[in-house]
C-alpha cells in the first residue's frame, strides 16, 4: 500500500474529525460529510484550508462526483437504517475510490453475548437496533460485513475485532458490559480485478 493519498473523504467526522490535521501525507483535497450541521460547523472552526470542504448531507443519499484515494468511515455507516441502505452506500463509496484506493473504518458489530435492555430492542432478523420503538442503527454480524466488503470489490487488508473493545449505545452509563456490541476495525483496498 505504498501510494499517495492526496484526495481524502471522511464520512461522519462528528465533533472531533479524526483525519484533521493529517501529518502523515499531504492532502490536496479533503471533503468531510456529516448529516449533523453542528458537526460540520465545528469542523470548519477546527480546520481552515483551501483544500478542505465540509458538507452537511445524508450519507445514504450522497453520490460522490469525484474519485478519492482514501475514505475514512468515522463510525457512521452503522448508523444507517437497513442492510440494503448500508450495502448500497458501501457500493457508492467503493465506486468513488480510485483503483487501489483505501477505505478505513470502524463499526459496531454483533457480539456472541449481545443483549439489550429497555428502551432498546434488537431484531435478529433485520439486524436493526430499535430505541423506544424507532430505528436507532444497524448492528450486523461480522461475517455479513466481510461478505459485503468482498461483494463491493474490496480486498481485505485488515479486519479485526479488538478484544474488550465495545460500543455503548446506552447514554445512561459509561462502563462497558460483556453484552454490548463489539467494534470491528477494517482496512480495505479497492481491487482492480474485482468488480461488483
Amino acid at each position: 500500500m505504498n501510494r499517495s493519498y492526496s484526495r481524502v473523504l471522511e464520512l461522519g467526522p462528528g465533533l472531533h474529525p479524526r483525519s484533521l490535521p493529517n501529518r502523515f501525507f499531504p492532502i490536496e483535497r479533503y471533503l468531510a460529510i456529516d448529516r449533523d450541521q453542528k458537526s460540520i460547523e465545528q469542523c470548519k472552526m477546527l480546520f481552515s484550508s483551501p483544500s478542505a470542504t465540509f458538507e452537511c448531507v445524508d450519507i445514504a443519499q450522497y453520490l460522490p462526483e469525484e474519485e478519492f484515494d482514501l475514505i475514512i468511515d468515522s463510525s457512521v455507516l452503522h448508523c444507517l437504517e437497513s442492510y440494503d441502505i448500508w450495502l448500497r452506500t458501501f457500493q457508492n463509496f467503493s465506486a468513488s475510490l480510485s483503483d487501489g484506493g483505501v477505505m478505513i473504518g470502524e463499526m459496531a458489530v454483533k457480539s456472541d453475548r449481545m443483549d439489550f435492555q429497555e428502551p432498546y430492542f434488537y431484531d435478529e432478523q433485520t439486524s436493526i437496533l430499535y430505541k423506544d420503538g424507532k430505528i436507532n442503527r444497524l448492528i450486523l454480524d461480522p461475517k455479513v460485513v466481510e461478505k459485503a466488503l468482498l461483494f463491493c470489490g474490496f480486498k481485505i487488508f485488515f479486519f479485526t475485532i479488538p478484544l474488550g473493545l465495545k460500543v455503548i449505545f446506552d447514554d445512561s452509563r459509561d462502563k462497558i458490559k460483556a453484552e454490548d456490541p463489539d467494534v470491528l476495525r477494517y482496512v480495505v483496498v479497492k481491487d482492480r480485478s474485482n468488480r461488483y
